[in-house]
């Protein structure tokens, strides 16, 4: 990110140390080095409540308040910085802490009858425990997030559940990863209803549409921050349906594309089009990388549909080549085709304009039979006929050359047979066609 100065916090051991150095309030500490988040620089959080993924939720640690003044690398993912350059602001006391992390309200699943292991629980009363709450072992759970209470019922189910708002009044344990809490002593509120439910997924500040679980989002079902579109699970998205970060697009589930569905990940810095799974690309539906084109399988092409690397043309399966459809290397010829197991005077693009190739792509492999044409046999293996309207047929490759060849003219005949070295043998082996006969 660059030399910024940028709040946050830090939490250091009870003694003031972080990985064997000491610090102190008021003072500002510098390391020589260019920061990179888990590896080095002096680490710090955005939030509050992400300090806790690393650090245990207790009072004894020290949790501040900071400055970042050099440079900082930030890991998007969770909130985490990295910086060469830090001030300890100031000390924040524990009351503090729970009044910015606001933990103490909640919300509780129950099952229908309202017991859970073994009690009953009802609105409006407290409950204790003596014991200090620890959580996945110990005290009474809750969730900060409304809908992740759902994540603790049967999907089919959900509606016949009872989620109420709980307020903790002992002790708190908070797992930061899951945004969940337990306590030894709760008071349930209140029930609420779907529609309360609906209106408070939208829990955090500064969206601008629903059920976000993020901050400043302008738009719905977000659940990362700052995106401006509808369900993305990253930040800074401008689009939908994002799972990464910095995306410019639609259905990236990577990070830093200008493009639409991009995935694989790592997958950087693919722009214009889209559906790439490599990275650098400026083209569209790329699995290699580097590529200036589309289609690509192969790395650092500056055409189409290549399945090698470093072609400048298009289709080629080999390397260094500035022609089409060649499967070798550093030609700038392209290829003449063999048919019929013989070398022709036929190259690709000639054989891709031939009316012979028009006509063989006739050729189907299925084919959609509507329920009216069914036979009574088809409608008792496919009985889902009544809901799609039809099925649909398959046919095994002789099956479906026999169907095609009896479509054709007696003029289409003759342009497959004057494909260049056209042989009736091995036309039949491989269609299982003997163009001698008048009758299949």
């Amino acid at each position: 990110m660059g030399e910024k100065k940028i709040n946050g916090y830090k939490v250091f051991q009870p003694d003031w140390t972080c990985r064997g150095m000491k610090f102190e309030v008021g003072k500002i500490y510098q390391e020589d080095v260019t920061p990179k988040c888990c590896k080095q620089g002096i680490h710090f959080c955005l939030k509050l409540e992400d300090c806790f993924i690393y650090y245990d939720f207790n009072k004894q640690n020290k949790v501040t308040e900071v400055l970042a003044l050099g440079e900082i690398d930030l890991d998007p993912k969770n909130g985490k910085c990295s910086t060469n350059k830090i001030q300890i602001i100031r000390e924040l006391d524990w009351q503090e802490v729970m009044d910015l992390l606001k933990i103490e309200r909640g919300y509780k699943i129950f099952p229908p009858d309202w017991h859970f292991n073994g009690q009953a629980f009802e609105v409006g009363k407290i409950y204790q425990e003596d014991i200090p709450p620890k959580y996945c072992e110990k005290g009474f759970h809750y969730c900060l997030h409304a809908l992740d209470c759902l994540d603790y019922c049967n999907y089919g189910e959900k509606r016949a559940y009872k989620i109420a708002e709980v307020l903790a009044l002992g002790e708190i344990d908070f797992y930061a990863l899951g945004k969940k809490c337990c306590t030894n002593q709760i008071k349930i509120i209140k029930e609420l209803n779907w529609y309360d439910i609906l209106c408070l997924s939208n829990t955090e500040k500064q969206n601008t549409g629903n059920q976000n679980t993020g901050d400043w989002n302008v738009g719905d079902y977000n659940r990362g921050n700052c995106n401006v579109g509808n369900q993305n699970n990253g930040n800074f998205n401008i689009g939908n349906q994002n799972n990464g970060y910095y995306n410019n697009g639609k259905s990236n589930n990577s990070s830093y594309n200008v493009g639409s569905f991009n995935s694989r990940n790592p997958n950087y810095y693919n722009s214009i089009a889209g559906h790439n799974a490599g990275n650098y690309n400026t083209g569209g539906y790329n699995v290699g990388e580097h590529n200036i084109g589309n289609y690509n399988t192969g790395e650092h092409n500056a055409g189409n549909y290549n399945t090698g690397s470093y072609n400048t043309g298009n289709g080629n399966t080999g390397n260094f080549n500035t022609t089409n459809y060649s499967s070798g290397y550093f030609n700038t010829e392209e290829p003449k085709l063999y048919l019929f197991n013989k070398p022709s005077d036929w190259t690709h693009k000639i054989w891709k304009k031939s009316k012979a190739n028009r006509i063989l792509s006739r050729i189907r492999l299925t084919e959609w039979i509507p329920k009216q044409d069914m036979t009574a046999e088809e409608k008792h293996f496919y009985p889902e006929y009544h809901i799609t309207g039809g099925y649909l047929k398959r046919y095994s490759f002789y099956e479906a050359c026999q169907i095609w060849w009896k479509t054709l003219t007696n003029r289409e005949k003759t342009i497959i047979q004057a494909i260049p070295n056209f042989d009736a043998a091995i036309f039949k082996e491989i269609t299982g066609i003997d163009v001698k006969e008048k009758e299949f």
